[in-house]
């Protein structure tokens, strides 16, 4: 989804909207760490960010720093 096809939904519905974008995960090359960044979008002009590290735990996937952490 583009920021346009965001701000189209926040005109088409004139209401405040949530929107979750979530990046393709990088691994690392045994695929036991990966790097994740999340965009929240609340309205037009409104968004925060972060990144996480995750680390794969006993089989779980377990967050293991947030970085990179960002707001309009």
């Amino acid at each position: 989804m583009t920021k346009k096809d965001a701000e189209e939904i926040f005109i088409k519905t004139k209401k405040k909207q949530n929107i979750i974008s979530i990046s393709a995960p990088i691994f690392d090359n045994n695929y036991e760490n990966c790097v994740v960044s999340v965009s929240y979008l609340k309205f037009t002009n409104s968004s925060s960010g972060s990144t996480f590290f995750l680390k794969k735990v006993y089989g779980v996937w377990t967050v293991i720093a947030v970085y990179g952490i960002w707001m309009t």
